[in-house]
């Protein structure tokens, strides 16, 4: 195996529990690395959006591993962290439940788009640190031109946010980013909402 594991976080779920297309190509990827002994384990991550308007009947984390298991990857080479509703706290709850315990050092991060290439990185490398290597794989989902040029749109300004919440944070400090992810999420995300 090149890697430990493929890391796939969600990328939405339908009310009616079904996983959008995006989400779909980044599970076909990771079945295909698996597949062809690139990786040996399978994670899955990610509970719902935090900004999620209703309840699914379970999280893009099972739902991802139920679609993997309908392709013939077996129950014991997939693993699952369905808690977390951000990137951030998906990578934390990912590296402190499973790659510590299991000695995982070397993971491919699969991305349906390119556009957030530069957060992924930035994001891994703070979540993980120095003791990690990974690869960022594009899974080739083309988004409909009208979502790509909104997700360009919106991705520079959450590029200089990101930046803005690990300045001064050692990279690797994943315990520390989960708690600073989680009062980031109360204060400026679910009190705008309510």
């Amino acid at each position: 195996m090149k890697f430990d594991v493929a890391l796939v976080l969600g990328t939405g779920i339908k009310q009616n529990g079904t996983l959008p297309d995006s989400c779909l190509a980044n599970v076909n990827y990771a079945i295909e690395l698996y597949q062809n002994k690139e990786v040996g384990k399978i994670i899955f991550s990610g509970k719902w959006a935090w900004n999620c308007k209703y309840q699914p009947p379970f999280t893009e984390a099972l739902a991802m591993k139920r679609y993997a298991l309908s392709k013939g990857i077996p129950d014991t080479d997939i693993l699952i962290q369905d808690n977390a509703v951000t990137t951030v706290a998906n990578l934390c709850d990912v590296k402190n439940n499973i790659l510590i315990p299991r000695n995982y050092k070397s993971l491919i991060f699969i991305s349906a788009n390119d556009i957030l290439k530069v957060r992924n990185q930035y994001n891994l490398e703070m979540v993980l640190g120095p003791d990690y290597t990974y690869e960022i794989r594009l899974s080739n989902f083309s988004y409909p031109p009208e979502i790509t040029a909104e997700l360009s749109a919106k991705e520079s300004q959450k590029i200089i946010d990101c930046q803005k919440f690990f300045h001064g944070i050692t990279p690797g400090d994943h315990e520390l980013i989960a708690q600073l992810a989680q009062v980031d999420l109360d204060k400026n995300y679910l009190k705008k909402q309510s």
